[in-house]
């Protein structure tokens, strides 16, 4: 039985970005599984670490993760999905350096795409984030697209989906069609000016395959309360202004309705 698998860098990122389908796909009898990439105590910036309900979080790395794959469980338990953790180290641009970060030897790249490969089905669709936008400020989330890259060229049933709420900009959606035959240049340049690190460029090639694929959306129209209703249960995690990117992002101006996309490689060649 075909599995819809969704590889989420952090916990509530494929909920997030792909919730609606997500709810879509259970109430039609599909299997789902989130496989949660970087989800161990390695950097949470406390101040991400929300204040709601009259309650106060702990913002010890350690503990703050623990509640946040609380909240992940609980979410699996309510969806009847599947859920793991890979638990590689969460590495937060706001309180670390990433120059001489081992993420990006490729040594450390290969050993995370095999991680992923035991995980998932080569034949059922595999769900890897876009990493566009503002994104361009989180490595971790250009990482784990770049071994959904990977595995694309391997042969696996790879579609791309845009990040909430980061992706939430003007004109994005325009930019992804040829995104493929860019993203050495802009993730080479983003990785040594911002973070000065020493990128093994091989890691970002846009090599003669990737040149020729071109990606084309496939949009599911979703139930926007049922998942801001999901979205409500990462209680340390949500905030106010993320449901409302959410909320304009997925808002149709032609029909007033919400809609959700994803994108899958295509060749361009005939």
């Amino acid at each position: 039985m075909e599995v819809k698998q969704v590889i989420s860098p952090h916990i509530d990122d494929a909920i997030l970005s792909l919730g609606g389908c997500i709810l879509n796909w259970v109430r039609n009898g599909e299997k789902v599984k989130i496989i949660n990439v970087f989800s161990k105590a390695g950097g949470i910036n406390k101040d991400s670490i929300s204040v709601l309900a009259g309650k106060r979080y702990p913002t010890d790395f350690k503990s703050a993760m623990k509640i946040k794959k609380a909240e992940e469980k609980n979410i699996q338990n309510i969806l009847k999905i599947e859920v793991e953790f890979l638990d590689w180290p969460d590495r937060n641009i706001n309180i670390y350096s990433y120059k001489g970060d081992f993420f990006y030897k490729k040594s450390a790249i290969e050993r995370l795409k095999n991680d992923i490969r035991r995980k998932i089905d080569k034949d059922s669709p595999a769900f890897f984030p876009l990493a566009m936008g503002e994104l361009r400020n989180h490595a971790d989330h250009i990482i784990a697209r770049q071994v959904g890259l990977f595995l694309l060229k391997d042969g696996y049933d790879i579609r791309f989906y845009e990040d909430l709420p980061y992706f939430y900009q003007e004109n994005q959606r325009a930019k992804i069609p040829d995104f493929f035959q860019t993203i050495k240049k802009q993730d080479v340049s983003f990785l040594k000016e911002k973070h000065a690190m020493q990128v093994d460029e091989s890691l970002f090639g846009t090599n003669d395959y990737f040149k020729e694929i071109k990606l084309i959306s496939v949009t599911e129209e979703i139930d926007m309360d049922e998942k801001v209703k999901i979205l409500g249960f990462y209680e340390s995690q949500m905030e106010a202004d993320w449901l409302e990117a959410v909320r304009r992002h997925a808002l149709s101006s032609e029909d007033n309705k919400y809609y959700e996309t994803y994108w899958k490689p295509v060749c361009k060649r005939p």
